[in-house]
Parts: C-alpha cells; structure tokens; sequence
C-alpha cells in the first residue's frame, strides 16, 4: 500500500491547484522508500487560507520539473508493483481527487495503476468513535489522532510529513485495535 497526502490550493480539485504530493509505503519502517515532489500549474489557483495553512511559497513549486505524474508513477511501480496498487491516508478520498487532477493534466490516469480501493484513517477513526473505542465527540484530524495515539509528526503541514505520519498512525491505530481485543 502506498500512503500519500496532497498540499493543495484550496479544496476542490476541480478549480485549485495540487501544490505538492508526498508519498511513503506501508508497512514500512522509517527510512523506507518516500517520494515527495512539488507540482507546478499554469496557472496555479490557489486560496488565501490554503497557502496559510500549507505555508508554501508558490516560487518554490514554480522552479520544479512539470512531470511529477509520471514521476510519481515510475517510483510506485518501483516500490509496489504495476497494478492494483492500493492507496491510503487520512481523508483519502480528498487527496485522491487531487491525485486524478495530477493525473488529468499529465494526460494520464490513476485507472489500471491504483485500486477502486483504498484505507482513511479518518473513516477509521469515526468508527472507533462511534464503536466507543475514542471518546464522543473525539476529533478525527490528523493531529489530534497523532496525539491520542502518540505519533510524533515531523514536517507538519507538508505532504511527505503527513504521509509518513498517517502511516505511522494507522501502525499505531491497528496495534491498539490488536490489543484492545
């Protein structure tokens, strides 16, 4: 399985741009196999509060290569295979529509390369609250669930570090659920 994490312009992948992509692969231990690269749009649409959250600088991702799809392709099929490739992360299914905006404007597809499925630590962590296991009304973000399940993060805010630290938490989360049973 692949995790990634997007940084992106804003919220949705059909306006705003996809600004860095960070990948690493599970299980792993650390310092295995990662890929982080910064994509360059034109134009890049990007919001206000995006840029504050993510706080990067736009130069920065403006002087890198435009082929991080193809990149990003070659680097999983190196350390996962050609096919079927099943992806995760914490709220999945919003980096997903990013990786297929990525996509797009390589002219390429995430069809044949990665799975219809895929593994949220999010969505894992709204049904240990609902099963009991973390308390009502417990908060399902990413730094929250580092903090409960004691996760350091590193990078935080950047597509490889929240990665590698949506990995380590669901190391983390599927230890507890083995010990809780």
């Amino acid at each position: 399985m692949i995790v990634i994490d997007t940084e992106t312009g804003g919220l949705d992948p059909g306006v705003h741009s996809i600004l860095s992509l960070g990948a690493c692969v599970y299980p792993q231990a650390p310092g295995g196999p990662t890929f982080e690269m910064f994509v360059r749009e034109d134009p890049m649409m990007v919001t206000a509060g995006a840029l504050d959250v993510n706080d990067i600088d736009l130069r920065r991702a403006a002087e890198k290569p435009v082929d991080v799809w193809d990149r990003f392709v070659s680097w999983v099929r190196n350390v996962e295979g050609s096919t079927g490739v099943i992806l995760g992360g914490h709220n999945t299914p919003f980096d997903i529509g990013f990786l297929r905006r990525l996509a797009r404007l390589a002219k390429g597809s995430v069809d044949g390369i990665f799975s219809h499925r895929y593994v949220d630590t999010m969505t894992v962590a709204r049904f240990f609250v609902l099963s009991g296991d973390l308390p009502s009304g417990h908060s399902c973000s990413l730094a929250s669930l580092c903090a409960t399940y004691s996760v350091v993060r590193t990078g935080e805010h950047t597509a490889l570090g929240d990665a590698l630290a949506t990995r380590d938490l669901l190391t983390e989360m599927i230890a507890w659920q083995r010990m809780e049973t």
